[in-house]
């Protein structure tokens, strides 16, 4: 005889106590990958351009929209001084005596002394021994060649002729700078190039472009 009080409950009454319990809610965090993945990136260590790098690309747009280069001197004697004059835009000079351009452009003007075209070359020599301990770049190479069989600027070598004809052979003298400068410089630099592809340009820029002060005039 089995007690009233120990008497198994009838299967079906599990069944419906099972049937009628709610669902267990999740009550865990999310992971912090689902709530914050959608909305944050990965944060990378920021890297600013060297001011070297920067001034060299803003030379090379420069000195890429140049149209023509023309050279004129003016005075006597050792007051003779040479007009360096560059022309940006779509048309050429007619002669050397100016610059012939239109009205959307632009003429830069600066006074140099022969012995100032000696010194830009002596620069960019010094900027390509310091540039390489071993095989140069193309640049570096390149203005190299140009410092050695281009026209030299020298004054001893160019005291017996004529200003006008000095004038031409400084005015060959740039053009060809310019020209080795623009083939050979690389679009895009960065520290691993030597230091010839970040100064070069600079330095060509501002002889075409930079007025010498009142130091380097005297």
């Amino acid at each position: 005889m089995r007690c009233g009080l120990c008497t198994s409950p009838p299967k079906f009454i599990f069944e419906s106590a099972i049937s009628r319990k709610e669902p267990t809610k999740n009550t865990m965090l999310p992971s912090l990958s689902d709530r914050w993945g959608a909305t944050l990136q990965v944060l990378l260590p920021s890297t600013s351009e060297p001011g070297s790098v920067s001034a060299r690309r803003n030379a090379l747009v420069e000195l890429k929209k140049i149209d023509a280069v023309c050279i004129s001197s003016s005075g006597k004697g050792s007051q003779t001084r040479y007009a360096v004059e560059v022309a940006v835009g779509d048309s050429s000079p007619t002669a050397c005596s100016g610059l012939s351009v239109t009205a959307t452009e632009h003429v830069a003007r600066t006074e140099r002394e022969q012995s100032d075209f000696k010194e830009v070359a002596n620069e960019l020599h010094d900027i390509v021994n310091s540039a390489h301990s071993g095989k140069r770049c193309e640049l570096c190479s390149a203005i190299l060649t140009w410092y050695v069989f281009g026209e030299n600027p020298d004054g001893v070598r160019l005291m017996f002729i004529s200003k006008e004809r000095i004038a031409r052979k400084l005015t060959t003298f740039l053009e060809e700078l310019l020209a080795t400068t623009l083939k050979f410089s690389s679009d895009e630099v960065s520290l691993a190039c030597c230091s010839g592809q970040i100064f070069i340009p600079q330095a060509v820029h501002k002889f075409m472009f930079n007025p010498p002060t009142a130091c380097d005039a005297s």
